[in-house]
Formats: structure tokens, sequence, C-alpha cells
């Protein structure tokens, strides 16, 4: 779902981009099957749920509690038997290698 708020919206500001927030609920058990996102080019994803299961990028694992994404390569996961909160701020303006230049100095 869509969501924003003042915290979300100094997250945005702090760092510097446009985004379209949004909140997803997975629940237990559910599979979201390999593949890359439309018309975002990354993603700053927070995990906000004390459940991490991995991200499989390009046959790669990967646990974070936050993380730049290319959301251009496909990518998948299964969760695991509790429910996984994610906070994502979707990027259309700007490329992974872009962002990754540009914020790796400011964190």
């Amino acid at each position: 779902m869509k969501y924003s708020n003042s915290y979300i919206q100094k997250i945005i500001k702090d760092f510097e981009v446009e985004a379209s927030p949004r909140i997803y609920f997975l629940k237990p058990f559910t599979f979201i099957p390999f593949h890359t996102d439309n018309e975002t080019k990354c993603s700053i994803n927070f995990l906000l749920s004390d459940h991490n299961v991995p991200i499989i990028i390009e046959n790669k694992v990967y646990f974070y509690k936050q993380a730049l994404l290319d959301t251009t390569k496909k990518h998948g996961l299964k969760n695991g038997n509790e429910e996984r909160i994610l906070l994502k701020l979707s990027i259309f303006n700007e490329s992974f290698d872009e962002l990754s230049r540009r914020i790796k100095y400011r964190i």
C-alpha cells in the first residue's frame, strides 16, 4: 500500500531522492517469484519486522535490514513462518549505479 508520514518524508529528504513510499505486508510462507519491477530503477528498502528472510538477486542470496536494491535485476523471495513488513522507497528517475555512487558518502 502507498503510505507516507513525516518520518518517511524525512528519510526521503535525507537521502535526497524522489521516491514513492510503499509498505508491504507479506503473509507467512508467501512466495514472490523472480521478477523485475516495472518502471522502478532501484529502491531503498527497510525491513520493519524482526523476521528476516533472504532475497535472491540473480541467483545470489542476500540478507538485509536496509538496502539499496537494483530492481531492474531479477529478484524474488520465499517468506518464512512470520509476517514480513517492508518499507520500500521506489525510485523512478535514478539508476542503482547513479544512486549508489551518490549516497555511499552520505550515510
